[in-house]
């Protein structure tokens, strides 16, 4: 397995600690990851009390890609970098 990280410049560089990287894609990790779904509904649940703006949290997508999203205070979700496939 090879991530794809963002070049040393990109944005989604500061977004991301590479250890907690290296853990959340270690094998014996992977199966705690949660989906799309799962990751956008705990952010809402996270944004709720208004003492954030946005979360940017590692998920799985349904072709098993490692993904960065963020979700934004009004439920937006974007994808900030796709590290590839698991």
């Amino acid at each position: 397995m090879s991530l794809h990280l963002p070049p040393a410049n990109h944005p989604a560089r500061e977004r991301f600690d590479r250890q907690h990287l290296v853990e959340v894609a270690h094998p014996s990790n992977r199966q705690k990851l949660p989906t799309v779904r799962q990751a956008v509904n705990s952010a809402r649940q996270m944004l709720k009390d208004g003492s954030a703006v946005a979360v940017f949290t590692f998920c799985l997508n349904a072709e098993g890609d490692l993904k960065l999203i963020r979700v934004n205070w009004r439920g937006g979700v974007s994808t900030v970098w796709n590290f590839g496939t698991l």
